[in-house]
């Protein structure tokens, strides 16, 4: 073996799958290594391995053998590895006479310098590999497929409004002609507030479907969180996003929403700051489309204030005769009562503090200046 190492975590391993092994210039006979064995002697120590069976074809003869990678649970040497490996398969040797150590002689123990080649090496496929003999632990979880997405090979769209909502998207990413009657601020100002006053008609699997088409650049952000915890995470997350859903609840109080229509006028202008922990991250990118989805309805008296109508782009979802559309519809009715929160709960404090009686009120001296003394502004020339 070659020079002893330091405790080390990761190693690159090869266990030959011979029947014999030369030991010091003996020849001795043992039982070859199976994957079983191979499985439960790396279980005792590590808490993930890859490995498979292999054959090549030197001159001196075929060599099959496993070819993997481990990482410890512990940091071992070099040295301590192998003897473990020695005492959990002196077994294997066929005469009981000879050297344990020589079924150390099978093993090779090196450390590991680079996780992912080392385990695209062993996992590689091509004529020396052996076809179903790929052992991974633990388990990968399974990647999603996005099987609930599709019919037969295609990406579903169920319902009318998606197309047209799909067209406005791509015309404002790929900066391309709009739909007529649509983005009439210009894809740099553009952010379109789809609402859907009934609900269940695919939004959340509409941004779904977006996402799973479009991985790197895409993402969908139920507000659930507040507007700065949400502008940290897109800050620090270092994507230039090319589309940003927020999905907005129907009961999100008043002040919230307000804030989160604040918070996609700063990401559609392409700015991402974080000031949490006391660190400061900024991030600049071209704008992305955002798209706001809602249940709530809006009224003109609402969003005035607030929401600049060159900035923010209205629609419905109609859903009469199940003709499903989106429609431009900025001129929203008017209902002179609804509110704002804090104005209702200023009218109320108002309405509930009783008149004061001035009548009955009385002259307290100042305790900081006795009766009669003047006030020092009085003595000034």
């Amino acid at each position: 073996m070659a020079k002893d190492t330091n405790p080390l975590k990761n190693f690159a391993l090869t266990v030959r799958r011979h029947d014999f092994v030369n030991y010091k210039k003996q020849r001795y006979e043992v039982v070859s290594i199976t994957t079983e064995q191979l499985s439960q002697f790396l279980s005792l120590y590590a808490e993930e391995y890859t490995y498979q069976a292999e054959t090549t074809h030197p001159e001196s003869g075929p060599n099959p053998h496993f070819q993997g990678r481990c990482r410890l649970k512990v940091k071992k040497r070099q040295s301590t590895l192998l003897n473990h490996f020695i005492e959990f398969f002196a077994e294997n040797l066929k005469d009981k006479r000879a050297d344990h150590k020589a079924i150390g002689a099978l093993a090779n123990f090196k450390p590991e310098h680079h996780k992912d080649a080392s385990e695209f090496y062993c996992l590689k496929v091509d004529d020396s590999t052996e076809p179903g003999t790929q052992v991974i632990y633990p388990v990968p979880e399974p990647t999603y497929d996005g099987s609930d997405l599709f019919i037969g090979e295609f990406l579903p769209i169920k319902y009318q409004w998606q197309i047209r909502c799909e067209e406005i998207i791509e015309a404002i990413v790929f900066r391309q002609p709009p739909p007529l009657g649509t983005i009439l601020s210009g894809w740099q100002r553009c952010i379109p507030v789809i609402q859907d006053l009934e609900g269940s008609h695919g939004k959340t699997i509409f941004c779904k479907r977006q996402q799973f088409a479009n991985p790197k650049d895409t993402v969908y952000i139920p507000v659930v969180d507040t507007p700065g915890q949400i502008m940290g995470a897109l800050a620090k997350s270092g994507v230039n996003y090319k589309r940003i859903f927020l999905d907005v609840p129907r009961d999100l109080p008043y002040n919230d929403v307000r804030k989160v229509f604040m918070l996609a006028e700063l990401i559609k202008s392409g700015i991402f700051v974080s000031t949490f922990y006391a660190s400061f991250t900024s991030r600049l990118q071209q704008p992305p489309a955002v798209v706001i989805f809602t249940n709530r309805e809006f009224f003109k008296n609402e969003i005035d204030s607030w929401a600049p109508a060159n900035r923010f782009e209205f629609y419905t979802i109609d859903s009469k005769g199940g003709n499903l559309d989106i429609k431009f519809d900025f001129e929203y009715k008017k209902n002179e009562e609804t509110k704002p929160v804090e104005e209702e709960k200023r009218s109320e404090k108002k309405e509930n503090v009783p008149p004061v009686d001035f009548s009955r009120a009385m002259y307290v001296p100042s305790p900081t200046r006795p009766p009669g003394h003047a006030h020092p502004s009085q003595h000034m020339d």
